[in-house]
């Protein structure tokens, strides 16, 4: 099955964690996830929802050995995964005798054997029809805890020569981020990720070894290779990030070559992702870039960005972010947003820059934070057919408020934002304070405006359709993306179709 990740929220992890270290004897808890395949990597999403935290009374024998689930609990919780649309099924078990360093153990091993060959051969069906394949599309993911540490595996008994698939990594997505390597891993530190020992040395007062290791084992997606992602791109290899990802359909021009760093008159006409891909590559070697200049919206570079660990945005236009936004949301990639744009009124330039971080699961989205960030008209007339576009217009669901401006643009602002951007980056993997939120910050006014985990900890709002719905759905459900890049007809306005209404009635609510 080759590389395999889990993704998971630091709250459902948490959760989880304190579960299992509550009581000296073992407990058992569940995790619902779906599935991801990309070529040999397999990435589990957890779904941001309260796992399924056993009590005592759950079990007809438990001691600090081994736990027996009552028969009827064992039905509920497989009911209730079925019910959930998820295909991956995570049981968690944990060792409290251990306090580092544990592993699977030989009656691991058999009972995890034994429950694999019995989620197959159930009869799904008695739940639903709907339910009746999915013993042969089920993954059958096991965990066991210590007190510190954790070993996790996919548990296939068809696999007759190999029926326990290591995972590789977890990623805690949290106000700062980790990644844990299970003690039964087995993949071996990419080659790519090998540096002269001191090409890093001058950050190594402030970023540690481990926290190193973190950034070169991260692939980063940044979408935007114009003025603020060339500069970007440089500044994540520099940092010490092995793998990227590179996505833009624009080719160099000669207007963009006073602020494309690195560009060059020879390369006006070049597709910007191999501009800039190939100067990462020369500064950096052993660098894996991936590049996607078919454009966000293509299909093969929404199946492409579902590979990334965190997602950075350096587009400028309002529907750009309102899909990496879903993106990172469906895909549990931390979503890093910036925005620049050269202010001129009455006579006075500003220059304006932004910056936006959403954890998934953990923070709110661009959606539902109480910031003002997208453009509802522009976001609305670029991904509603004309006939619900018109509709939600007129009965007030659609507000418009100032676009940014994209066309003035110049180097020192893309510098500045950019380096905003990559600060806080690094304090998303160090955790040296409170992460950002938002911050905005204008040249006239000497302003800088941030708002962090401490002064403003906005979570999620329960009715954000972005949050509370598309959350973890990874392949489930087709990313959204402007209707003229869509493949189904628009829809068509027949008059003598129309229901005329009465002059007494009201007329009909178009929901929000």
């Amino acid at each position: 099955m080759g590389h395999i990740t889990v993704k998971i929220p630091e709250p459902v992890l948490e959760a989880v964690q304190n579960h299992h270290k509550r009581s000296s004897k073992e407990q058992l808890s569940f995790l619902f996830a779906r599935q991801v395949r990309r070529g040999k990597r397999t990435i589990v999403l957890v779904a941001p929802e309260e796992p399924l935290l056993l009590d005592d009374d759950c079990f007809v024998r438990q001691h600090r050995a081994g736990v027996t689930l009552d028969t009827e609990v064992q039905g509920a919780v497989l009911r209730r995964f079925a019910e959930s649309g998820c295909s991956v099924l995570i049981n968690i078990h944990d060792h409290p005798f251990s306090t580092a360093g544990t592993q699977f153990s030989g009656i691991d091993d058999r009972d995890d054997l034994v429950q694999d060959r019995s989620l197959r051969t159930l009869p799904w069906d008695v739940f639903g029809e709907q339910y009746a394949d999915l013993g042969k599309r089920i993954v059958n993911l096991s965990i066991v805890l210590d007190q510190t540490t954790l070993a996790a595996r996919i548990v296939d008994h068809r696999r007759r020569r190999c029926p326990f698939l290591p995972v590789d990594r977890v990623l805690v997505i949290g106000r700062q981020l980790r990644v844990l390597r299970p003690n039964n891993a087995s993949v071996p530190e990419p080659s790519g990720h090998r540096q002269p020992e001191d090409l890093f040395h001058r950050q190594g007062d402030f970023v540690s070894a481990e926290q190193q290791r973190t950034m070169g084992g991260l692939t980063a997606v940044l979408v935007g290779c114009g003025g603020t992602g060339s500069v970007l791109g440089e500044g994540l290899v520099r940092l010490g990030f092995r793998r990227l990802i590179l996505v833009d359909d624009d080719k160099v021009e000669a207007t963009n070559l006073n602020r494309l760093q690195g560009g060059e008159i020879a390369d006006i006409g070049r597709p910007k992702v191999d501009v800039l891909g190939e100067r990462l590559r020369r500064a950096m070697p052993g660098v894996e870039i991936l590049t996607c200049g078919n454009g966000l919206y293509h299909p093969d570079t929404l199946k492409c960005l579902a590979e990334g660990d965190l997602l950075i945005g350096a587009v400028d236009n309002h529907p750009a972010r309102y899909v990496l936004n879903r993106i990172a949301s469906q895909y549990l990639m931390p979503y890093l947003d910036s925005g620049v744009v050269v202010q001129m009124q009455a006579q006075q330039v500003d220059f304006l820059q932004r910056l936006f971080v959403s954890l998934p699961g953990v923070t709110s989205c661009m959606e539902c934070t109480q910031f003002q960030l997208l453009d509802p008209e522009a976001v609305g007339e670029a991904m509603h057919d004309p006939l619900t576009y018109e509709a939600l217009r007129a009965h007030g669901y659609i507000h418009g408020v100032a676009a940014e401006g994209s066309a003035p643009s110049v180097y020192p602002l893309n510098l500045a934002n950019a380096a905003v951007l990559l600060q806080e980056l690094l304090n998303l993997v160090c955790g040296f304070r409170p992460l950002t939120t938002v911050l905005s910050d204008s040249y006239q006014s000497g302003e800088r405006q941030r708002a962090d985990q401490s002064l403003f900890d906005e979570r999620a709002h329960p009715d954000c359709p972005n949050c509370g719905f598309y959350q973890a759905l990874g392949d489930s459900e087709p990313v959204a993306v402007p209707r003229k890049y869509r493949k189904e007809p628009p829809l068509q306005f027949d008059p003598e179709a129309c229901i005329p209404v009465d002059a007494g009635e009201a007329p009909v609510d178009v929901g929000e």
